[in-house]
């Protein structure tokens, strides 16, 4: 039996989006380390202190998991059709999009935006 349920899919999906999100904005933050480290040598230390780096790191796992929990919820809110199933062995946002029989406009529109 290969199906997965709602929730499961629900689960998948939200930490999908956690980890995949949390590493692009954790991208971010090392390259803007990078960044005051070429672009203003002198000025590194104080920039980048500790406490600033440890608020870096925290916020880009706080920021994931908004960032996920919005998508998530924007998503599993749709009203789905009776065809339920994903021909995919993992719950992604354009298959899970494409079993709505409801509009997605909004829901695309902010996936684009963010």
């Amino acid at each position: 039996n290969k199906v997965i349920s709602f929730t499961g899919c629900l689960f998948q999906l939200f930490f999908l989006i956690d980890m995949v999100g949390t590493e692009i904005f954790l991208l971010a933050v090392m390259a803007y380390d990078r960044y005051v480290a070429i672009c203003h040598p002198l000025k590194y230390l104080n920039t980048m202190s500790m406490k600033l780096c440890a608020h870096l790191a925290i916020g880009t796992w706080v920021v994931g998991f908004f960032n996920s929990l919005l998508h998530t919820s924007l998503i599993f809110t749709l009203f789905f059709c009776d065809s339920n199933q994903v021909d995919q062995y993992y719950c992604d946002i354009p298959p899970v999009l494409g079993l709505s029989c409801s509009s997605t406009y909004s829901r695309e529109l902010v996936i684009l935006v963010v």
